[in-house]
């Protein structure tokens, strides 16, 4: 969720783990910006100001690929999935927070 990180589904991964088959594999990673990730705006105030959605008081919108909107999110989480853990695949997705919005915006651009 947001200004969690992937520690926070440790308990959750292990108590599945005991009741999935061996063919599931459950990975936890950490939201752009988020934990272990790197921060994908370089200014704290870019943060912040994206962060709390201000980027959408602006007079024509809010822009559309800005690195925090949540389809941006979504393929950034989707390219770490493939490139960082070798999914080719995906059974179930689950999220809270930022992170189960962007799990919806994964099934909905994928």
């Amino acid at each position: 969720g947001w200004m969690g990180d992937k520690s926070e589904w440790d308990v959750v991964g292990e108590t599945l783990s005991g009741d999935l088959s061996e063919e599931w594999n459950i990975i936890s990673i950490d939201l752009p910006g988020h934990g272990e990730s790197s921060l994908v705006l370089s200014s704290d105030q870019q943060v912040a100001h994206s962060s709390l959605g201000l980027d959408a008081m602006r007079p024509f919108g809010p822009t559309q690929n800005s690195p925090f909107s949540l389809d941006m999110m979504a393929r950034a989480v989707c390219h770490s999935l493939i490139q960082d853990h070798g999914v080719e695949h995906l059974d179930a997705i689950a999220g809270y927070s930022l992170g189960g919005r962007i799990a919806l915006a994964m099934k909905r651009l994928y």
